[in-house]
């Protein structure tokens, strides 16, 4: 299905953006394709990496990604924040 709303945008465009989605309390984060994909595939290397025992390297790939996704946590809150709002 697809349909037109409109949507609150914050911040700076780039590969995500904060957004604010009618009807729902909290923002949240839009990703290009490109990036989503990028993180399915990091998650995936660390499967394969605990699979093979190689748990020092999976932990610090899984790092990687943690640190990725809690920059954009942070992000979404500096944008909503700059605006005056706060999660809900």
């Amino acid at each position: 299905m697809k349909g037109e709303i409109g949507v609150t945008i914050y911040g700076a465009l780039s590969n995500s953006a904060t957004i604010r989605v009618p009807g729902r309390n909290n923002p949240a984060i839009a990703l290009q394709s490109d990036t989503l994909k990028s993180l399915i595939d990091q998650i995936r290397g660390v499967e394969k990496l605990v699979a093979a025992g190689e748990l020092a390297e999976a932990g610090d790939e899984l790092s990687g990604v943690s640190e990725f996704l809690e920059n954009l946590y942070r992000g979404l809150i500096a944008d909503i924040t700059a605006e005056g709002e706060s999660l809900v």
